[in-house]
């Protein structure tokens, strides 16, 4: 089990003059940018349907979980900052990941009192998982500035799509699994997913298909997230971390149940003429 954060930003763009780049992109109503194009699409389909920025972001992660894990999951927790023009505030949310309640100061410490490796013993296993926020972040978000048309569910959709479907992998997630296949191979589940059969990194171009993440989403998508925090789902969760052939974790159920995403004060600077809003402490 490798733990790894969603990241989620809406980028404050500063325009300079035209021959500060040598190519421009313009658009009079929006726009998305995301590290992976089957992302970027899924938000623009979004937005003609009618969806908010907020919207379009929550679709856009859900593809990201799916051509881009190294990044970006369920498993996870982010941080999401947004402007609404209406009032012209900037809101933040902190939907990072928290400590199971039984973790402890000496939880990465060996039998001699020795601090753990960070790669692979302080940063595998079940032990390092924190309780993820991601899911409850984007409900979170979606019921604060969604546009009502459309629902929370339906933004899964995309993605189980693209999980079912199976999409080309790039060079650079490639080059990820291949880098991380010593912990892969530790892990059943990871190691048959990103391993080929002769437990080599999938090559560039090779299409995935993830039939088990899109039964989660449809799952989630049909149920709401409370199954992923309380049922079936959060069951699962608690008994791979806990159960884990490496550094067994430390989650329970009532861990999941009890987690909450917090809204916190924006910081502000100033850049030249340009006001610059981002999320505050404990981001970084």
């Amino acid at each position: 089990m490798i733990s790894r954060s969603s990241k989620i930003f809406f980028a404050f763009t500063l325009l300079l003059s035209p021959a500060s780049f040598s190519f421009a992109a313009v658009s009079q109503k929006a726009m998305v940018a995301t590290a992976e194009p089957l992302a970027t699409q899924a938000a623009v389909e979004t937005l003609k349907l009618g969806g908010t920025a907020a919207d379009a972001a929550i679709a856009a992660q859900w593809v990201l979980n799916v051509v881009e894990p190294l990044s970006s999951g369920l498993g996870g927790g982010g941080f999401f900052v947004y402007y609404e023009a209406a009032t012209r505030k900037v809101y933040t949310f902190d939907g990072r990941e928290t400590a199971p309640a039984a973790a402890f100061p000496e939880m990465f410490l060996d039998k001699q009192g020795k601090p753990y490796e960070f790669w692979p013993d302080r940063n595998t296993g079940g032990l390092p998982v924190g309780v993820p926020g991601t899911l409850r972040l984007l409900e979170t978000v979606h019921q604060r500035f969604g546009s009502g048309k459309i629902p929370f569910g339906k933004l899964f959709e995309p993605a189980i799509a693209v999980a079912e479907n199976g999409f080309p992998v790039s060079e650079r997630l490639s080059a990820y699994i291949d880098g991380e296949a010593p912990r892969l191979h530790l892990f059943p589940g990871p190691r048959r997913i990103f391993l080929d059969a002769q437990g080599q990194a999938l090559k560039p171009g090779t299409i995935l298909k993830q039939p088990e993440l899109a039964k989660t989403f449809q799952l989630i998508a049909e149920k709401g997230p409370s199954v992923f925090y309380e049922g079936e789902m959060a069951e699962e969760i608690v008994r791979a971390v806990r159960g884990a052939s490496f550094h067994p974790g430390l989650m329970t159920l009532e861990d999941l149940k009890a987690y909450r995403v917090k809204e916190r004060e924006p910081v502000k600077g100033e850049y030249r003429d340009y006001e610059i809003w981002s999320m505050g402490p404990p981001s970084s």
